[in-house]
C-alpha cells in the first residue's frame, strides 16, 4: 500500500483479532516479532498496528524496545544501519523525556498520523527547551542529549560528567515536595483560567 500523505510504500498485514486469551497472546507475540525485526535492513520496517480504527502502540508494550515517539532518529530512519545503534539512542530518549517533564508537554505535538511523527523525528530539527526559562546547564544538557547525529551525542560516562549532573549530585532535593508544589501551581493556573 501507499500512505498518500507521506508517500511511504508499505506492506500491510491483517490479523484477525479475537477475544480468546491464547489468540491474543499469539497476536501480541506476532506484533512484537514484527517490531523487533524492523532493525534488520533486509526486512520491511514496522510502523505500528491498528485495532477498532485506533493505533495500538505495540512498541510501548514490548519489554526492551521502547516507545516509538521517544526513539532516536537513527532507530526510526528506515535507511539507517541497525548495527551502529548503541546506548546513545537511549540518551536521545532521556533528552525527550526530560524535555517533556520540564515543559509538561510532549515536544512533538503536530502529528496527524504515525508516519508524520516518524518523518518529523528523522527529518526536522531536534526539539529544544523554550529559551531563557531554564538554567544554561540544563539547556545544554538537553541540547547534548538531542543531537540528531548519534555520533555527536554523549554516552553515559560523558553525561555523568556534564555540569548539570555534577551540580545536582551534590544537592539534596525533596522530589515529592517539589512535585507537589508544581502540581499545586498547575491547579491554581487551571482555576484562574476557568
Amino acid at each position: 500500500m501507499k500512505h498518500i500523505p507521506s508517500g511511504t510504500i508499505m506492506a500491510v498485514k491483517r490479523i484477525a483479532a479475537t477475544v480468546n486469551t491464547q489468540e491474543q497472546k499469539r497476536l501480541l507475540m506476532d506484533l512484537d516479532i514484527s517490531m523487533r525485526s524492523s532493525d534488520c535492513p533486509y526486512t520491511v520496517q514496522f510502523y505500528g498496528a491498528l485495532f477498532s480504527g485506533r493505533r495500538f502502540d505495540s512498541v510501548a508494550k514490548t519489554i526492551d524496545a521502547g516507545c516509538k515517539p521517544y526513539m532516536a532518529p537513527e532507530r526510526i530512519d528506515p535507511s539507517g544501519n541497525p548495527s551502529q545503534y548503541d546506548i546513545r539512542s537511549d540518551v536521545w530518549s532521556l533528552g525527550i523525556s526530560l524535555l517533556e517533564l520540564a515543559t509538561l508537554k510532549f515536544p512533538y505535538n503536530t502529528w496527524g498520523t504515525p508516519f508524520e511523527q516518524l518523518k518529523q523525528v528523522v527529518k526536522d530539527d531536534p526539539p529544544r527547551l523554550p529559551p531563557n526559562q531554564f538554567s544554561p546547564d540544563f539547556e545544554d544538557f538537553i541540547s547534548q542529549c538531542l543531537q540528531k547525529d548519534y555520533t555527536a551525542r554523549p554516552n553515559y560516562t560523558q553525561l555523568l560528567q556534564h555540569p548539570f549532573i555534577c551540580t545536582h549530585q551534590e544537592r539534596t532535593t525533596d522530589v515529592s515536595q517539589f512535585v507537589s508544589e508544581i502540581i499545586d501551581l498547575k491547579d491554581k493556573e487551571k482555576e484562574r483560567t476557568v
